[in-house]
């Protein structure tokens, strides 16, 4: 699903914070313990986390924006806020309940990111069904279509079918063509569904995302597409999504199923 945007966009993702989780660390700095437990942290979850405060009490909090209270005081007032009580001098055996904490939230980050972004960059008049089409002729219609909105320039199209002539962008029943280069004056994404099949090179294309990008929504954009991809994983939502006959549909059976 990463490949779309090619090495260097990951690249960029891995070396950025965009997708690690804001958190405060709450506990009471007692014999430099709060610094033992921000260096095990950063240590074990660097790649994962970023530890933007130290507080010592709970009125600090209302000062801060944060995805996870990790605090080693178990107090009724950590229930207000996505929270992981830690056991300071347990951490090692706390690995495992620390990661499924902060997989949860990222989850739920995701989730809340499709959300508040899928109207922004899927629209009702790139939603196409088809029928016995061709690569080219769906990739035409919906770049066609892009343009006339605005969303894209002229170029793009050419942009498109020479990215898919390098190297097909099918995997299994999924397509997901794109420009060489990120320069489309919105993000959007074009789907096509077909009931019996695009034929796509040696591959049946049942679900096409084409995706015009703006380089200022790469980031976004490579966390939405992570997830909605990955549903299309699930062989019943793949026959329901082929199935649909208007980005409401879709959209209804996506959302919900993330």
């Amino acid at each position: 699903a990463f490949i779309f945007l090619h090495v260097g966009t990951e690249i960029d993702r891995q070396n950025s914070s965009y997708d690690k989780l804001k958190c405060v660390l709450l506990c009471s700095d007692y014999l430099g313990l709060e610094t033992k437990i921000y260096d095990q942290l950063m240590q074990d979850y660097a790649d994962e986390i970023t530890i933007d405060a130290v507080v010592s009490s709970y009125e600090e909090l209302e000062r801060q924006t944060f995805d996870l209270l990790i605090t080693m005081i178990q107090d009724e007032r950590n229930y207000n806020y996505p929270s992981l009580l830690i056991l300071p001098f347990q951490l090692d055996k706390q690995k495992n309940e620390i990661r499924e904490k902060i997989y949860e939230i990222q989850q739920a980050k995701k989730k809340e990111l499709i959300f508040n972004h899928f109207d922004h960059y899927f629209h009702p008049e790139l939603f196409f069904v088809t029928e016995n089409g061709s690569r080219e002729d769906v990739i035409q219609q919906v770049c066609d279509k892009m343009e006339a909105l605005g969303y894209v320039s002229a170029s793009f199209k050419s942009f498109v079918k020479k990215r898919e002539n390098a190297s097909s962008t099918a995997f299994g029943s999924i397509a997901i063509p794109h420009s060489v280069h990120m320069d489309a004056y919105q993000t959007k994404i074009g789907v096509a569904v077909s009931r019996g099949g695009i034929t796509w090179g040696s591959n049946l294309v049942n679900v096409m995302l084409l995706i015009a990008i703006n380089k200022y929504d790469k980031q976004i954009l490579l966390t939405i597409n992570e997830s909605i991809l990955s549903l299309f994983e699930n062989p019943e939502i793949l026959s329901r999504v082929k199935n649909t006959s208007s980005l409401a549909e879709f959209k209804a059976i996506l959302l919900p199923n993330l």
